[in-house]
């Protein structure tokens, strides 16, 4: 039932958000959309597309580069781009 699955192995997230960090210029944390495409890379296993959805998510992120932009410090969860993707959050 779920829409994605990690394609990171056994790298934590948020071992993979500290590298993202380390990496960075600016020493700034990603998006978690930058995260979640990091994470879950698109494949193909049985004839079936697996996490197809990271490419209509960078394609939405390359027109509207503000959805994905956190510089404010703040941290959006409503409006962003990985939410008009994969949807709102379950409650819990």
């Amino acid at each position: 039932m779920r829409k994605s699955t990690h394609t990171s192995g056994t790298k934590s997230f948020p071992r993979k958000r500290k590298e993202m960090k380390d990496a960075d210029p600016e020493k700034k944390y990603p998006h978690r959309a930058h995260l979640f495409m990091h994470m879950h890379k698109p494949k193909t296993c049985k004839n079936k597309i697996i996490n197809a959805h990271v490419e209509e998510l960078k394609d939405i992120m390359d027109k509207n580069p503000e959805l994905a932009d956190n510089s404010d410090g703040k941290t959006a969860w409503k409006g962003d781009v990985l939410n008009k993707v994969l949807g709102d959050d379950k409650p819990g």
